[in-house]
Parts: C-alpha cells; structure tokens; sequence
C-alpha cells in the first residue's frame, strides 16, 4: 500500500512539474488542433520559440505557445529541456555582455584577415600583366612550331606517297 501512495505521488508531482521545450532550430512547427497532420492547424511556432508541455502521447506532444494557444505539435520537431533548466536557459547579463565583446573580438579578427586578403589580391593583380604576356609570348611560339612542324609532315607525306616527286 505504502509503495502504491509513493508510486501516485511521484507520478502526480511530475504531471504537476511542466515540462518545457524549444522547437528544432531552422523549422517552423505547425501547431494543430488534434494529435495527426489531419487537424487544422490553429498557429504556427517559430524556430527557437519555448513552449511549455501538457501531455505526451505517441508521436505528439500536446504544448502550450508563448501566445497562450494550445495544442498539438509533432514531438521530432520539439527538443526537450531537462527538468529543472527552464531559468538557467536565459543567461545573466554579464554572461551576454562576454559573449558580445567576444564576439566584437572575432569580427575585428575577420575584418583584419578580409584586409590582408584584400591586399594580397591587389598585389596578384599587379603581377598580372608580366605574366599575362610571357603567356602570349609562349602561345605565339607554340602557335609557329605548329605551323612549321605541320608544314615539314606534310611534304614527308607527299613526298613518301608520291616516291620523292616534288609538285
């Protein structure tokens, strides 16, 4: 009997407890007014957003949005918190004001590597033209080796067909 009132304590405190979650980033979850894809859907929950959860059943979750609507949404598009994580997920301001000088850090750093990537193509583009005609140069050689080597096969040709007589 003990072990009985234990069991239903521990299972109401944890209906009692809600569950959150946040929807999978890069989707926009439907939230519909039954638990299949059938039921009209009553709103839309956008990536990232917290809802809270009422029920689990099957491959749907019933939640509650942000917005106060209520109702059903596929539980692949939904990440669970663990219990007891709902005020840790929000950081203090100090934690963001790091976070944003951390982040002014790693932009200067960028602006720096485009710069000198900047630099370097300018200089590339200096050494374009010499190399640019030493190509042209080489072409026009191959180009005139052609003709000539052309040229000497074919009077070999003729020359081999027609038994060394010249036209």
């Amino acid at each position: 009997m003990r072990f009985f009132l234990l069991f239903a304590l521990l299972v109401f405190s944890l209906a009692a407890a809600a569950d959150t979650a946040v929807v999978v980033d890069n989707v926009r979850a439907n939230l519909r007014s039954g638990k299949s894809e059938n039921y009209r859907v009553i709103g839309v929950l956008t990536p990232s957003s917290r809802v809270e959860v009422l029920k689990l059943e099957g491959e749907y979750a019933q939640v509650k949005s942000p917005e106060g609507l209520t109702g059903w949404v596929a539980a692949r598009l939904l990440k669970m918190d663990p219990p007891g994580t709902t005020e840790a997920a929000t950081p203090a301001p100090a934690e963001l004001t790091a976070e944003l000088a951390a982040a002014k850090l790693r932009i200067q750093e960028a602006e720096a590597q485009a710069a000198q990537a900047q630099a370097d193509l300018e200089k590339q583009k200096g050494q374009q033209p010499a190399n640019l005609a030493k190509a042209a140069w080489a072409g026009l050689i191959g180009l005139v080796v052609g003709i000539v080597i052309g040229m000497l096969l074919r009077e070999h040709h003729y020359r081999k067909r027609l038994q060394g007589l010249r036209i």
